[in-house]
C-alpha cells in the first residue's frame, strides 16, 4: 500500500467520522478492555515478573489494533474513555512536598486521558459543526454550571485566602478533567444511546468487582500499583459462616481503595437491578451475581456511611420500580419480571443488614494527637462547638462515635472558613494545610465533599457544585416519569444511584473520592444529559 493511499485515508477519517457507532461493538470493546486490565495484565505480570507499565503498553497495543482489525476503531477510544475513568492509575507530574515525600495532592497524568483527550479532539472535529447541546432547560444548566465551576476554581485559586495557590490550581486542573468527560460522555450519549454507557460501566465496574474480592481472599493487594490497585490496610475481622473474613482499605480493585469502588457501587447496583428486570436468562445470572459480590465488598470496605447509602438507595429503587411498574404501557413486562426487581432489591439490603450486623469489635483506633492552641482565637469557635455536638451524639443509640470527633472539628471548622472567607475560600485542596490551625485534630482533608467546595471555592463555587449535580438528577427524574420508552426503567435506577452516590459523599473524605469517583459520576452525567431528548 503507497504512502499516498495511507495518508488520503487517515485525512478521510479524521475529516469524516464513521458512519455508525454500534451498541454491540462498544459492548464488545468494553468487555475486551476490561478482560485484558483486569484479568489478563495482572496474570501475565504475576507469573512472569515482567514490568507492569511494560505489559499495560503492549495491552493497549493488541487492543487499538483489535480495534482497527474488526472495524472498532471509534468503539474502542468511546469505550476506553468509559472503562478507564474508572481507574485510579496515574502518574504524577507535580506536587506539594511535605517532608521530603511527595504529598497527597498532586497534579497527575491518569490513565483515562490517554484515550480521552484524542477522543475529545476528534469529536470536535467531527461534530463541531453539527452537534447542538441538548434543548432541555435543566441539561443546559447542568454544563453551564459544571463550566463555570472550573472558571470559578481557578480564579479561587489564585485570590483564596489559603497557604497554597498551587494545591489550588491542581484543584482547577481535576474540575477541568470532570468538565471534559462530561462533554465527551454528552456526545457519546447522544450519538450511542444511555444503555450503551451505562452497560459499559457495568462490564468495567464488574471487573473491578471481581478484581477486589481476589484481594480479598488474598488477604492483601497484589502490588500492581501503577494499574490502581491501592496497598491498604485490614482493620477488622468478621465472619460468614466459618470463613474469616477481614475488612480492609485495599480491597477497591483498581479503582483505588475500597470506599471509592463503594461509591461506584452505589452508582451502578441500581442498573444491575435494572437487568435483573429487563435482561436476558444469562444477563439475569450475571447482574445477579455482580449485586452480590458488591454488597460482600460494602461490608469489607466496613463503612457505615456506603452501608447507609445503601440502605437509603433500597427504598428508592423499591420505589421505582413499583412506579414504572404501575405506570407502563407496552414494555413487554409482566409481573414475573418486577417480581424479581423487588425480590432482588429487599434480598440485597437484607444480606447487607446481615453482613454488617456480623462485624466483630474493631481494633482501637489510635487517640488523636492533641489539637494545637490556635493562634489569635482562629478555631476557637471550633473547638468549642464540636464538642457539644459530639457530647450530645454520644447519647444517641446505635451511633458508632468513634471517628467522630475529627469529622465533627472539620465540619464546624468549615464553616467558620465559609463565614470568614464567602467569596473564594481558601483555595481548592487547601484544607488539611489549615486544619489544626482550626482546633482539628489532624491534617488530614475534609470528610465531606460538598463542604470541601465550600472550603475550597467559597460560596459561588459550592453553589456551582449543587446546582450542576440537582440539575443532572432532575433530567434523569424527569426522563424516568416522561419518557415513553422502554428505557425509563433505566432512567429511575440511574437517578437512584446518584442519590446513593450523592449521600456517601457527605461522610467520605474529599481527598478519597475526588479522582476515580468523580470521573466515573461525570462521565455518567455527560451520557445522561447527552442521551436526554
Amino acid at each position: 500500500m503507497s504512502y499516498t493511499v495511507v495518508r488520503n485515508s487517515l485525512l478521510s477519517f479524521f475529516s469524516d467520522p464513521p458512519g455508525t457507532v454500534t451498541e454491540r461493538g462498544m459492548l464488545l470493546s468494553a468487555l475486551s478492555l476490561t478482560v485484558l486490565l483486569v484479568g489478563v495484565v495482572p496474570l501475565v505480570t504475576l507469573i512472569t515478573g515482567f514490568p507492569l507499565l511494560a505489559v499495560v503498553a503492549i495491552a493497549g497495543v493488541v487492543y487499538a489494533g483489535w480495534a482497527v482489525l474488526t472495524d472498532n476503531f471509534l468503539e474502542g477510544l468511546c469505550s476506553g474513555v468509559i472503562v478507564l475513568c474508572t481507574f485510579q492509575a496515574e502518574i504524577p507530574i507535580a506536587g506539594i512536598s511535605r517532608g521530603g515525600q511527595l504529598g497527597a495532592y498532586t497534579l497527575e497524568i491518569m490513565l483515562v486521558d490517554v484515550a480521552a483527550v484524542p477522543l475529545a479532539v476528534l469529536l470536535l472535529v467531527w461534530t463541531s459543526a453539527r452537534f447542538r447541546l441538548p434543548t432541555d432547560r435543566s441539561a443546559r444548566i447542568a454544563g453551564y454550571a459544571l463550566a463555570g465551576l472550573v472558571v470559578w476554581a481557578t480564579i479561587a485559586a489564585v485570590m483564596g485566602d489559603g497557604p497554597s495557590t498551587m494545591m489550588g490550581l491542581f484543584f482547577s486542573v481535576a474540575q477541568l478533567r470532570h468538565l471534559l468527560l462530561f462533554g465527551i460522555a454528552m456526545v457519546i450519549g447522544r450519538y450511542v444511546g444511555l444503555r450503551t454507557v451505562t452497560y459499559s460501566l457495568l462490564i468495567a465496574v464488574g471487573g473491578h468487582v471481581l478484581f477486589a474480592i481476589a484481594e480479598v481472599f488474598n488477604r492483601g493487594s497484589f502490588g500492581l500499583s501503577y494499574l490502581g490497585e491501592a496497598s491498604g490496610y485490614g482493620f477488622e475481622t468478621f465472619y460468614i459462616g466459618p470463613i474469616a473474613v477481614t475488612a480492609s482499605t485495599y480491597a477497591g480493585g483498581f479503582a483505588g481503595i475500597a470506599r471509592i469502588l463503594t461509591a461506584l457501587l452505589l452508582l451502578v447496583i441500581p442498573i444491575a437491578v435494572e437487568r435483573v428486570i429487563r435482561g436476558s436468562n444469562w444477563q439475569q445470572v450475571l447482574s445477579l451475581g455482580f449485586i452480590t459480590g458488591g454488597v460482600f465488598l460494602l461490608r469489607v470496605s466496613a463503612t457505615d456511611s456506603g452501608w447507609a447509602a445503601f440502605l437509603l438507595t433500597v427504598p428508592l429503587m423499591i420505589g421505582s420500580v413499583a412506579y414504572i411498574h404501575r405506570t407502563a404501557e407496552e414494555d413487554g413486562l409482566g409481573l414475573y419480571d418486577y417480581a424479581r426487581g423487588y425480590a432482588t432489591t429487599v434480598g440485597a439490603g437484607l444480606l447487607s443488614c446481615l453482613l454488617f450486623f456480623s462485624r466483630t469489635a474493631s481494633q482501637e483506633a489510635p487517640e488523636p494527637e492533641p489539637a494545637p492552641e490556635p493562634v489569635d482565637g482562629s478555631g476557637m469557635l471550633s473547638r468549642i462547638d464540636s464538642e457539644i455536638i459530639i457530647s450530645m451524639l454520644d447519647a444517641v443509640p446505635l451511633i458508632n462515635t468513634g471517628n467522630l470527633s475529627i469529622r465533627v472539628q472539620q465540619y464546624v471548622a468549615a464553616l467558620e472558613i465559609g463565614i470568614t472567607n464567602p467569596l473564594f475560600g481558601i483555595g481548592g485542596m487547601n484544607f488539611s494545610l489549615v486544619a489544626q490551625s482550626y482546633g482539628v485534630s489532624r491534617a488530614i482533608s475534609m470528610h465531606n465533599v460538598y463542604l470541601s467546595f465550600l472550603v475550597g471555592t467559597g460560596i459561588p463555587g459550592i453553589l456551582l457544585f449543587v446546582t450542576s449535580l440537582l440539575a443532572v438528577l432532575v433530567v434523569a427524574v424527569k426522563n424516568a416519569v416522561t419518557a415513553i420508552d422502554e428505557d425509563r426503567l433505566l432512567w429511575a435506577m440511574i437517578a437512584c444511584g446518584m442519590l446513593g452516590f450523592h449521600a456517601i459523599n457527605f461522610w467520605i473524605a474529599a481527598g478519597e473520592i475526588g479522582k476515580v469517583a468523580y470521573m466515573t459520576f461525570w462521565m455518567l452525567a455527560g451520557a445522561v444529559v447527552g442521551s436526554t431528548k
